[in-house]
């Protein structure tokens, strides 16, 4: 399976280039995969992903939190 980790994606808007988007992970050039360091995934996140689809013309995603640990001490 091929995947590309922190991929740089050009964002237009109005065919003006607005910035650079690091994609955490697209797998097989098809699946945007996101990953947040919270405890619990919120709606902000699931927009956020939505736009991130809609800028980079890709159909599939996967949103995903890494769970978050306090250190003792």
């Amino acid at each position: 399976m091929n995947y590309c980790a922190q991929m740089p994606i050009k964002i237009f808007y109005h065919n003006v280039d607005v910035g650079e988007y690091f994609a955490d992970l697209v797998v097989e050039s098809a699946v945007l995969v996101e990953l947040k360091a919270v405890s619990a995934l919120e709606s902000a996140h699931e927009k956020q992903v939505l736009n991130y689809l809609l800028l980079i013309s890709k159909s599939a995603c996967y949103l995903t939190s890494v769970r978050v640990r306090k250190s003792a001490g």
